[in-house]
């Protein structure tokens, strides 16, 4: 598993995420949970250290 760097969508945050190998982030958004359209995809809430909540949407 690698360690990804992701911007809060709110406020730009750095935000650390860790994704399986291989894997592309499709989407970071602050909007409702994104669909997943693929048996390989996922979409994670996280939250930034300023307390907003956002989904990242990715594929492997």
């Amino acid at each position: 598993m690698g360690i990804t760097e992701l911007q809060c969508p709110q406020c730009g945050a750095d935000v650390r995420m860790g994704l399986p190998k291989e894997s592309v982030v499709k989407s970071v958004t602050a909007a409702d949970r994104p669909d997943t359209s693929g048996p390989r995809q996922k979409a994670r809430q996280l939250t930034c250290h300023n307390d907003h909540e956002f989904f990242v949407l990715f594929e492997w």
